[in-house]
């Protein structure tokens, strides 16, 4: 008859070699990230800031750091107390668009009011930021801070702080404050945005 203490150990180790095998499991499918990809994401981001700031007049680097299909939607918190359709402000490339395209997003969790524009795709991302480039000039420095990279299924999840400074002002002013959630796939030639949440601090209206 096994004595109580072998038995234990037995136990012990079948249980341990249970939870192995299902830690190993669990790890082989949850996606990862390699060295490489965090570097790789991280100078994507890099290279949007350039891309605004000083890059391409007629914005064709900056469409380049997007999908053929990428989106930027541009959400704006609002003060007014109006009901029905906010009028928010939609000229140029930029198109009106609800909900469902920041959906899960933090200002679509708090509920928030919000005026929401999109663009997508290289020929409205090109044009705005050449817009962009027309009315600012060489004024206007991006700055990222406190950049956090998530591995997803599909490729990666990206949370960013924004300040956007005016350096024709003696000294440099805060021209606009704000936050991106990015969707990032991987493809053939390297990291892109699929889609990026751009949420203003400061409300509209």
């Amino acid at each position: 008859m096994p004595k109580p203490k072998s038995i234990a150990a037995v136990g012990l180790l079948a249980l341990g070699i249970a939870l192995g095998v299902g830690y190993d499991s669990m790890r082989s499918q949850t996606p990862g990230l390699t060295t490489q990809d965090y570097i790789d994401i991280e100078q994507l981001y890099i290279a949007y800031t350039n891309a605004i700031d000083f890059g391409d007049p007629e914005g064709l680097d900056y469409a380049g750091v997007f999908t053929p299909d990428g989106v930027f939607a541009l959400v704006m918190r609002r003060t007014d107390d109006a009901s029905g359709p906010a009028p928010c402000p939609a000229d140029g490339p930029w198109e009106l668009a609800d909900r469902e395209i920041i959906r899960g997003s933090r200002p679509d969790r708090d509920g928030s009011r919000v005026c929401i524009t999109v663009l997508e795709g290289t020929e409205r991302l090109s044009s705005m930021a050449s817009g962009f480039r027309d009315v600012f000039g060489w004024s206007q420095r991006h700055v990222y801070t406190n950049l956090r990279i998530t591995p997803t299924p599909d490729g990666a999840r990206g949370f960013v702080y924004f300040n956007q400074l005016d350096v024709s002002t003696l000294p440099p002013t805060t021209s606009v404050t704000g936050i991106y959630e990015d969707t990032l796939v991987k493809t053939a030639d390297g990291w892109r945005f699929k889609k990026r949440v751009h949420t203003h601090d400061a409300p509209y209206g």
